[in-house]
Protein backbone atom coordinates (compact mmCIF):
# COMPACT_ATOMS: atom_id res chain seq x y z
CA UNK A 1 0.00 0.00 0.00
CA UNK A 2 1.54 3.60 -1.04
CA UNK A 3 1.95 5.71 1.29
CA UNK A 4 0.04 8.78 1.06
CA UNK A 5 1.29 11.99 2.69
CA UNK A 6 4.24 14.27 1.60
CA UNK A 7 7.65 12.71 1.90
CA UNK A 8 10.27 12.62 3.50
CA UNK A 9 8.79 11.71 7.30
CA UNK A 10 10.08 12.24 10.35
CA UNK A 11 8.88 9.82 12.83
CA UNK A 12 9.29 11.24 16.37
CA UNK A 13 9.69 8.28 18.58
CA UNK A 14 9.01 7.77 21.93
CA UNK A 15 11.19 9.10 25.00
CA UNK A 16 10.60 6.29 26.87
CA UNK A 17 11.76 2.69 26.55
CA UNK A 18 8.49 1.06 26.56
CA UNK A 19 6.95 2.99 24.64
CA UNK A 20 9.87 3.16 22.06
CA UNK A 21 9.46 -0.76 22.22
CA UNK A 22 5.90 -0.74 21.30
CA UNK A 23 6.36 2.19 18.33
CA UNK A 24 8.26 -0.38 16.92
CA UNK A 25 5.64 -2.27 14.73
CA UNK A 26 5.07 1.55 13.46
CA UNK A 27 8.63 1.84 12.33
CA UNK A 28 8.62 -1.34 10.94
CA UNK A 29 5.24 -0.69 8.42
CA UNK A 30 6.54 2.84 7.51
CA UNK A 31 9.77 1.50 6.52
CA UNK A 32 8.73 -1.50 5.17
CA UNK A 33 6.35 0.58 2.50
CA UNK A 34 9.35 3.75 1.86
CA UNK A 35 11.71 0.38 1.41
CA UNK A 36 9.11 -1.51 -1.26
CA UNK A 37 9.37 1.30 -3.56
CA UNK A 38 13.22 1.74 -3.40
CA UNK A 39 12.56 4.88 -0.91
CA UNK A 40 14.19 4.12 2.49
CA UNK A 41 15.65 7.34 3.31
CA UNK A 42 12.64 8.86 3.05
CA UNK A 43 12.05 7.91 6.50
CA UNK A 44 13.77 9.83 8.98
CA UNK A 45 14.27 7.78 12.73
CA UNK A 46 14.14 10.88 15.54
CA UNK A 47 14.37 10.01 19.32
CA UNK A 48 16.42 10.14 22.46
CA UNK A 49 20.50 8.88 21.62
CA UNK A 50 20.41 6.50 24.73
CA UNK A 51 17.44 4.70 22.98
CA UNK A 52 17.98 4.16 19.29
CA UNK A 53 20.31 1.68 19.47
CA UNK A 54 17.48 -0.88 20.58
CA UNK A 55 17.15 -0.61 16.65
CA UNK A 56 20.53 -1.37 16.15
CA UNK A 57 21.12 -3.15 12.56
CA UNK A 58 17.37 -2.61 11.45
CA UNK A 59 15.50 0.28 8.99
CA UNK A 60 18.36 0.02 6.69
CA UNK A 61 18.78 3.37 4.58
CA UNK A 62 16.76 5.51 6.94
CA UNK A 63 18.77 8.32 8.86
CA UNK A 64 19.40 8.61 12.60
CA UNK A 65 18.41 12.04 14.37
CA UNK A 66 19.39 11.56 17.90
CA UNK A 67 19.04 14.07 20.76
CA UNK A 68 20.75 13.51 24.36
CA UNK A 69 17.38 14.90 26.02
CA UNK A 70 14.95 17.82 26.18
CA UNK A 71 16.26 20.50 25.01
CA UNK A 72 18.65 19.25 22.53
CA UNK A 73 16.67 17.89 19.64
CA UNK A 74 18.51 19.34 16.02
CA UNK A 75 15.97 21.92 14.81
CA UNK A 76 17.73 22.33 11.74
CA UNK A 77 17.31 18.50 10.97
CA UNK A 78 14.11 18.01 11.36
CA UNK A 79 13.60 21.44 8.37
CA UNK A 80 12.91 19.74 5.05
CA UNK A 81 10.64 16.81 5.75
CA UNK A 82 6.61 17.00 4.17
CA UNK A 83 5.54 14.96 7.69
CA UNK A 84 5.91 14.37 10.57
CA UNK A 85 4.33 11.55 12.42
CA UNK A 86 4.88 12.37 16.40
CA UNK A 87 4.49 9.23 18.48
CA UNK A 88 5.28 11.88 21.83
CA UNK A 89 2.48 13.11 23.72
CA UNK A 90 3.91 16.18 24.59
CA UNK A 91 3.05 19.50 23.71
CA UNK A 92 7.13 20.25 22.99
CA UNK A 93 7.03 17.21 20.25
CA UNK A 94 4.42 19.37 18.28
CA UNK A 95 5.83 23.09 18.72
CA UNK A 96 9.12 21.60 17.14
CA UNK A 97 7.90 19.92 14.61
CA UNK A 98 5.68 23.35 13.61
CA UNK A 99 8.44 25.00 13.84
CA UNK A 100 10.81 22.90 11.78
CA UNK A 101 8.09 24.37 9.12
CA UNK A 102 7.04 20.41 8.95
CA UNK A 103 3.32 20.75 6.54
CA UNK A 104 1.89 17.95 7.68
CA UNK A 105 1.88 17.05 11.38
CA UNK A 106 -0.24 14.26 12.48
CA UNK A 107 -0.30 13.12 16.45
CA UNK A 108 -2.11 12.32 19.38
CA UNK A 109 -4.77 15.33 20.12
CA UNK A 110 -3.85 15.67 24.25
CA UNK A 111 -2.08 18.16 26.33
CA UNK A 112 -3.76 21.29 24.53
CA UNK A 113 -1.41 20.50 21.28
CA UNK A 114 -4.11 20.42 18.58
CA UNK A 115 -3.63 24.01 17.18
CA UNK A 116 -0.20 22.87 16.05
CA UNK A 117 -1.00 19.57 14.38
CA UNK A 118 -2.87 19.95 10.78
CA UNK A 119 -4.28 15.87 11.88
CA UNK A 120 -4.83 14.31 15.06
CA UNK A 121 -6.20 11.45 16.81
CA UNK A 122 -8.34 11.57 19.76
CA UNK A 123 -7.96 8.77 22.12
CA UNK A 124 -10.99 7.05 23.00
CA UNK A 125 -12.51 9.01 26.53
CA UNK A 126 -14.51 7.04 29.03
CA UNK A 127 -18.34 7.50 28.81
CA UNK A 128 -20.46 10.28 30.20
CA UNK A 129 -23.31 11.99 30.12
CA UNK A 130 -23.18 15.92 29.14
CA UNK A 131 -19.98 17.61 28.07
CA UNK A 132 -18.14 18.01 30.84
CA UNK A 133 -16.23 21.24 30.41
CA UNK A 134 -14.08 20.37 33.25
CA UNK A 135 -12.50 17.82 34.19
CA UNK A 136 -12.23 16.37 30.98
CA UNK A 137 -13.12 12.52 30.98
CA UNK A 138 -10.31 10.61 31.48
CA UNK A 139 -8.73 8.97 28.29
CA UNK A 140 -9.40 5.00 28.50
CA UNK A 141 -6.91 2.55 30.14
CA UNK A 142 -5.77 0.94 26.89
CA UNK A 143 -2.12 -0.24 25.59
CA UNK A 144 -0.03 2.84 23.98
CA UNK A 145 0.68 0.77 20.51
CA UNK A 146 -2.86 0.83 19.61
CA UNK A 147 -2.93 4.57 20.21
CA UNK A 148 0.39 4.39 17.71
CA UNK A 149 -1.47 2.29 15.35
CA UNK A 150 -4.60 4.71 15.39
CA UNK A 151 -2.20 7.10 13.45
CA UNK A 152 -1.29 5.38 10.48
CA UNK A 153 -3.96 5.27 8.77
CA UNK A 154 -3.66 9.18 8.25
CA UNK A 155 -0.51 7.89 6.02
CA UNK A 156 -2.54 5.65 4.24
CA UNK A 157 -1.24 2.92 5.59
CA UNK A 158 -2.72 0.04 8.02
CA UNK A 159 -0.77 -2.05 10.61
CA UNK A 160 -0.62 -5.90 9.62
CA UNK A 161 1.54 -6.99 12.25
CA UNK A 162 0.64 -4.93 15.71
CA UNK A 163 3.58 -7.22 17.26
CA UNK A 164 6.38 -5.49 18.45
CA UNK A 165 9.63 -7.49 17.21
CA UNK A 166 13.30 -7.14 18.36
CA UNK A 167 15.79 -8.14 16.63
CA UNK A 168 19.60 -9.10 17.28
CA UNK A 169 22.38 -7.88 15.36
CA UNK A 170 25.64 -10.28 14.58
CA UNK A 171 27.81 -8.01 16.96
CA UNK A 172 25.60 -7.97 19.54
CA UNK A 173 24.75 -11.54 19.51
CA UNK A 174 28.95 -12.14 19.56
CA UNK A 175 29.08 -9.98 22.75
CA UNK A 176 26.58 -11.78 24.43
CA UNK A 177 27.56 -15.18 23.72
CA UNK A 178 31.01 -14.29 25.01
CA UNK A 179 29.89 -12.42 28.42
CA UNK A 180 27.78 -15.55 29.09
CA UNK A 181 30.22 -18.05 28.33
CA UNK A 182 33.10 -16.22 30.55
CA UNK A 183 30.40 -16.89 33.40
CA UNK A 184 30.23 -20.64 32.44
CA UNK A 185 27.07 -20.05 30.95
CA UNK A 186 27.16 -22.41 27.28
CA UNK A 187 24.76 -21.09 24.84
CA UNK A 188 21.78 -23.13 25.48
CA UNK A 189 21.98 -23.33 28.81
CA UNK A 190 18.60 -22.49 30.78
CA UNK A 191 18.47 -19.31 33.21
CA UNK A 192 17.07 -16.63 34.80
CA UNK A 193 17.23 -13.21 33.66
CA UNK A 194 15.50 -10.37 36.38
CA UNK A 195 16.19 -6.67 35.78
CA UNK A 196 16.16 -5.46 38.88
CA UNK A 197 17.33 -1.55 38.84
CA UNK A 198 15.12 1.42 39.35
CA UNK A 199 15.20 4.87 40.35
CA UNK A 200 15.69 4.81 44.14
CA UNK A 201 12.86 5.43 46.43
CA UNK A 202 10.42 4.76 43.27
CA UNK A 203 7.13 2.86 43.67
CA UNK A 204 7.44 0.90 40.52
CA UNK A 205 10.74 -0.68 41.46
CA UNK A 206 11.58 -3.50 43.76
CA UNK A 207 13.41 -2.39 46.85
CA UNK A 208 17.12 -4.33 47.02
CA UNK A 209 15.87 -6.62 50.24
CA UNK A 210 12.47 -7.84 48.75
CA UNK A 211 14.35 -8.73 44.82
CA UNK A 212 16.62 -10.79 46.82
CA UNK A 213 13.86 -12.65 49.16
CA UNK A 214 12.16 -12.95 45.80
CA UNK A 215 14.59 -14.00 42.90
CA UNK A 216 16.95 -16.45 45.40
CA UNK A 217 14.36 -18.75 46.30
CA UNK A 218 12.59 -18.33 43.02
CA UNK A 219 15.92 -19.38 40.82
CA UNK A 220 16.75 -22.35 43.43
CA UNK A 221 13.16 -23.39 43.35
CA UNK A 222 13.56 -23.70 39.62
CA UNK A 223 16.68 -24.61 39.40
CA UNK A 224 18.19 -21.95 36.97
CA UNK A 225 21.26 -19.56 37.55
CA UNK A 226 20.55 -15.97 38.15
CA UNK A 227 21.77 -13.49 35.58
CA UNK A 228 21.15 -10.08 36.57
CA UNK A 229 20.48 -6.69 34.63
CA UNK A 230 20.31 -3.23 35.21
CA UNK A 231 20.72 0.49 33.23
CA UNK A 232 23.60 1.66 33.45
CA UNK A 233 21.99 4.62 35.60
CA UNK A 234 20.68 1.53 38.13
CA UNK A 235 23.84 0.22 38.82
CA UNK A 236 23.81 0.87 42.67
CA UNK A 237 20.63 -0.74 42.66
CA UNK A 238 22.27 -3.82 40.84
CA UNK A 239 25.09 -4.49 42.97
CA UNK A 240 23.27 -4.01 45.98
CA UNK A 241 20.26 -6.78 44.99
CA UNK A 242 23.82 -8.76 43.79
CA UNK A 243 25.54 -8.08 47.29
CA UNK A 244 22.17 -8.85 49.52
CA UNK A 245 22.04 -12.50 47.62
CA UNK A 246 25.24 -13.10 48.15
CA UNK A 247 24.81 -12.47 51.84
CA UNK A 248 22.02 -15.24 51.24
CA UNK A 249 24.32 -17.75 49.70
CA UNK A 250 23.02 -17.61 46.36
CA UNK A 251 24.95 -15.25 44.64
CA UNK A 252 23.80 -14.03 41.10
CA UNK A 253 26.37 -15.19 38.19
CA UNK A 254 26.04 -11.85 36.99
CA UNK A 255 25.64 -8.10 37.58
CA UNK A 256 25.14 -5.80 34.62
CA UNK A 257 27.02 -2.63 35.92
CA UNK A 258 27.73 0.70 34.36
CA UNK A 259 28.16 1.23 30.84
CA UNK A 260 27.84 -2.96 30.38
CA UNK A 261 24.02 -3.40 29.93
CA UNK A 262 23.65 -2.10 26.48
CA UNK A 263 20.34 -2.41 24.27
CA UNK A 264 21.59 -4.73 22.03
CA UNK A 265 22.84 -6.81 24.74
CA UNK A 266 19.63 -6.95 26.49
CA UNK A 267 18.11 -7.99 23.64
CA UNK A 268 20.23 -10.84 23.07
CA UNK A 269 20.03 -11.88 26.79
CA UNK A 270 16.16 -11.70 26.83
CA UNK A 271 16.00 -14.00 23.60
CA UNK A 272 18.14 -17.08 25.20
CA UNK A 273 16.61 -16.32 28.77
CA UNK A 274 14.78 -18.82 29.87
CA UNK A 275 12.58 -16.39 32.03
CA UNK A 276 12.76 -12.84 32.55
CA UNK A 277 10.91 -11.18 35.55
CA UNK A 278 10.60 -8.12 36.54
CA UNK A 279 8.39 -5.06 37.53
CA UNK A 280 6.62 -2.80 34.85
CA UNK A 281 9.40 -1.58 33.87
CA UNK A 282 11.12 -0.98 29.87
CA UNK A 283 13.07 -3.99 30.21
CA UNK A 284 9.91 -6.01 30.84
CA UNK A 285 8.80 -4.82 26.89
CA UNK A 286 12.55 -5.03 25.63
CA UNK A 287 12.61 -8.77 26.68
CA UNK A 288 9.02 -9.63 25.39
CA UNK A 289 9.48 -7.86 22.33
CA UNK A 290 12.75 -10.24 21.98
CA UNK A 291 10.56 -13.42 22.86
CA UNK A 292 11.57 -13.99 26.60
CA UNK A 293 8.68 -16.24 28.67
CA UNK A 294 8.10 -13.15 30.77
CA UNK A 295 6.97 -12.50 34.12
CA UNK A 296 5.93 -8.84 35.21
CA UNK A 297 4.59 -7.87 38.82
CA UNK A 298 2.80 -4.93 38.27
CA UNK A 299 3.19 -2.71 41.39
CA UNK A 300 1.37 0.43 40.83
CA UNK A 301 0.73 0.27 37.27
CA UNK A 302 -2.31 -0.48 35.06
CA UNK A 303 -1.92 -3.60 33.78
CA UNK A 304 -4.36 -2.37 30.67
CA UNK A 305 -1.81 -0.22 29.05
CA UNK A 306 0.53 -3.22 28.17
CA UNK A 307 -2.34 -5.92 27.82
CA UNK A 308 -1.86 -6.83 24.35
CA UNK A 309 0.92 -9.45 23.16
CA UNK A 310 0.95 -11.56 26.07
CA UNK A 311 1.12 -15.10 24.21
CA UNK A 312 4.27 -15.60 26.27
CA UNK A 313 3.82 -13.30 29.32
CA UNK A 314 2.27 -13.49 32.68
CA UNK A 315 1.32 -10.20 34.80
CA UNK A 316 0.94 -10.38 38.64
CA UNK A 317 -1.05 -8.26 40.79
CA UNK A 318 -2.16 -8.16 44.49
CA UNK A 319 -5.51 -6.70 44.38
CA UNK A 320 -4.82 -4.34 46.98
CA UNK A 321 -7.61 -1.83 47.40
CA UNK A 322 -5.12 1.05 46.21
CA UNK A 323 -4.08 -0.76 43.05
CA UNK A 324 -3.60 0.92 40.57
CA UNK A 325 -2.39 4.12 41.74
CA UNK A 326 0.35 4.68 38.74
CA UNK A 327 2.40 7.06 41.25
CA UNK A 328 6.16 7.51 41.11
CA UNK A 329 5.91 7.83 44.95
CA UNK A 330 3.69 5.96 47.04
CA UNK A 331 1.90 8.16 48.98
CA UNK A 332 1.68 5.68 52.34
CA UNK A 333 3.65 5.31 55.08
CA UNK A 334 4.94 2.76 57.41
CA UNK A 335 4.09 -1.21 57.13
CA UNK A 336 1.57 -0.25 53.92
CA UNK A 337 4.30 1.85 51.92
CA UNK A 338 4.93 0.26 48.52
CA UNK A 339 2.99 -2.97 49.43
CA UNK A 340 1.98 -3.53 46.27
CA UNK A 341 5.48 -4.78 45.46
CA UNK A 342 6.60 -5.81 48.89
CA UNK A 343 3.85 -7.62 49.63
CA UNK A 344 4.87 -10.73 46.22
CA UNK A 345 6.35 -13.80 48.18
CA UNK A 346 8.49 -16.29 46.04
CA UNK A 347 5.70 -18.90 46.44
CA UNK A 348 3.14 -16.55 44.51
CA UNK A 349 5.44 -16.28 41.60
CA UNK A 350 6.30 -20.01 41.19
CA UNK A 351 2.85 -20.73 39.71
CA UNK A 352 3.29 -18.29 36.89
CA UNK A 353 6.84 -19.12 36.55
CA UNK A 354 6.33 -22.93 35.64
CA UNK A 355 3.55 -22.42 32.97
CA UNK A 356 5.69 -20.51 31.22
CA UNK A 357 8.45 -22.35 31.88
CA UNK A 358 6.47 -25.27 30.00
CA UNK A 359 5.64 -23.08 26.77
CA UNK A 360 7.14 -24.25 23.86
CA UNK A 361 10.55 -22.82 23.26
CA UNK A 362 10.40 -20.78 20.17
CA UNK A 363 12.01 -17.68 19.22
CA UNK A 364 12.19 -14.53 16.58
CA UNK A 365 14.59 -14.66 14.53
CA UNK A 366 16.74 -11.68 12.96
CA UNK A 367 16.69 -11.41 9.31
CA UNK A 368 19.83 -12.89 8.49
CA UNK A 369 21.37 -13.11 12.12
CA UNK A 370 21.46 -16.47 13.95
CA UNK A 371 19.72 -16.36 17.09
CA UNK A 372 21.16 -17.20 20.55
CA UNK A 373 20.70 -20.98 20.99
CA UNK A 374 17.70 -21.18 23.19
CA UNK A 375 17.60 -23.51 26.39
CA UNK A 376 16.10 -26.71 24.82
CA UNK A 377 12.52 -28.45 26.45
CA UNK A 378 11.51 -26.92 30.02
CA UNK A 379 14.17 -25.50 32.37
CA UNK A 380 15.82 -27.81 35.28
CA UNK A 381 12.60 -27.84 38.25
CA UNK A 382 10.21 -27.37 36.04
CA UNK A 383 7.13 -29.80 35.31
Amino acid sequence: MPIDCPLPILLRLPSWLGDLVAAEPIARALHGALAAEGRAGALSLAGPEALLPLFEGRFPGSPRLAHRGRGAENLAAFRGHGTALLLTGSLRSAWLAWRAGIPERIGLLRDGRGPLLTRGHRPARAAGRGIPLWPPRPALPRPVGQAYAELLPYLGLSLADAEPRLELSPAAEQACLGRLQSLGLEPGQPYLLASVGGRPGSAKALDADRAAALLGPLGAELGLPLVLTGAPPEAAEVAAVAARLAARGQPPRLAFGAGSSTLPELIGLARSAALFVGTDSGARHVARAAGAPTLALLGPMDGRHSAEHGRRERTLGLGLECQPCGRERCPLSGAAERRCLRGFTPEDLLPAARELLALPRTRPRARGAPGLAPGAGAAPGAP
